[in-house]
Parts: C-alpha cells; structure tokens; sequence
C-alpha cells in the first residue's frame, strides 16, 4: 500500500512538471504557427506564377 502510494505520488509530481512544460511548450508553439502564417500571408503575393 505505502509503495502504491509513493508512485502515485511520484506519477503525480511529474504530471504537474509536464503540464507545465506542455502549456509553455504549446503556447510557444501557437506563437511560432501565428508569425508562420503571417510570414505565408506576406510572401504569397510575390512567389512566382509558373
């Protein structure tokens, strides 16, 4: 039973860490498509007809 518990409790911890990471890592993620499709928006213009 105590050891159980001690997993879960480690599980737990790294749970929290890697929300935290994730919600960092997403938002990063999201900023970097935003600026990406702004940067397709702008170049689409002068990409070459063929």
């Amino acid at each position: 039973m105590l050891r159980s518990l001690r997993v879960y409790l480690l599980f737990f911890g790294i749970h929290c860490i890697l929300r935290e990471q994730l919600r960092e890592y997403l938002i990063g993620f999201m900023a970097l498509q935003m600026r990406n499709d702004a940067n397709m928006k702008a170049e689409i213009p002068t990409l070459p007809k063929r």
